[in-house]
């Protein structure tokens, strides 16, 4: 991958990100489109993560007005004022909203490992790969083939 690949590719992933779309569809179809290689998971991987790790930085100040307006309101030291309620607010709701998410991953915490091993485990297995992933688009198919090649198994890809 050069560094024009990967800088289109960060432009592409920054824009679609906020949008109704699927960035992580972008990264596969632009290189597509240009005739490039496929870039590697890692790459995506650090792309979503570099993503994540500016909207904390473009919203710094607001993450900190969450949390001084939620101590605030919380220890009752001071007169809460409507700005502190305001920024309070937001950050109940955003916890409120993460509340499901968490509750069905607790719930469901065991299965899907479980469905996720041994998904992966027959995707990776040595018995006819190919008419396992026939399904998979062959961008997926190049991406199991290099893992079973370097001896990846189903718990391996968990860490990642």
């Amino acid at each position: 991958m050069t560094i024009l690949q990967a800088l289109v590719l960060g432009l592409i992933q920054g824009i679609t990100e906020f949008l109704p779309v699927s960035s992580s569809g972008h990264l596969i179809l632009i290189p597509e489109i240009f005739g490039w290689e496929l870039q590697s998971l890692s790459f995506d991987a650090v792309i979503h993560l570099a993503t994540l790790f500016a909207i904390i930085v473009a919203l710094k100040e607001d993450f900190i007005r969450i949390i001084k307006a939620m101590v605030s309101c919380v220890s009752g030291r001071e007169t809460i004022s409507e700005e502190n309620i305001k920024w309070s607010r937001l950050g109940v709701m955003i916890l409120v909203a993460t509340i499901p998410v968490l509750v069905i991953a607790l719930i469901f915490k065991d299965y899907i490992e479980e469905f996720y091993l041994k998904f992966t485990d027959k995707m990776l297995s040595n018995e006819d790969l190919d008419e396992k992933i026939d399904f998979m688009n062959i961008d997926d198919k190049k991406i199991i083939t290099e893992l079973k090649a370097q001896g990846v198994k189903g718990e391996d890809s968990l860490l990642v």
